[in-house]
């Protein structure tokens, strides 16, 4: 068992005795996002966000992710990997439109990149959902 597994055990163990601790949920997402088990990290992120959305913590992960990403991509803007990341923290935060223009970027770059494929899917399928709604809620 490799140490981030073992680092998982226990969190979910902490999970178990308090399964709404935002903070244990936030460290599970980036125990998971490390060994590049995303769609758990996605799962532990909204969970994380859902419990608490003002937890300083987690938000600080949110905006420092993308205030690093901006300065990653003003160096390297074709790099294909930062982009596709860039593109799912924008699809974390819900902004769909804006991963879908990083994710876009990133197949063209990179058109075998499977975790950019995946979150550009979901981008897809969210904002086809969102914009879904709006229109049932316009109609009433």
């Amino acid at each position: 068992m490799s140490r981030y597994e073992e680092a998982l055990a226990d969190l979910n163990k902490s999970l178990e005795i308090e399964p709404n601790n935002a903070f244990v949920l936030s460290i599970c997402r980036a125990t998971y996002r490390m060994i590049n088990r995303y769609e758990e990290s996605l799962v532990y992120l909204s969970k994380s966000l859902e419990i608490d959305p003002n937890n300083a913590f987690v938000l600080r992960i949110r905006g420092e992710s993308l205030v690093c990403l901006n300065k990653s991509l003003k160096i390297e803007p074709y790099n294909a990997f930062t982009l596709s990341v860039h593109g799912d923290t924008y699809h974390i935060i819900n902004r769909y439109e804006e991963s879908l223009v990083d994710l876009n970027k990133s197949l063209e770059l990179d058109p075998n990149n499977t975790f950019a494929l995946k979150i550009r899917e979901e981008s897809l399928t969210n904002l086809n959902l969102s914009l879904g709604l709006a229109e049932i809620m316009h109609l009433y």
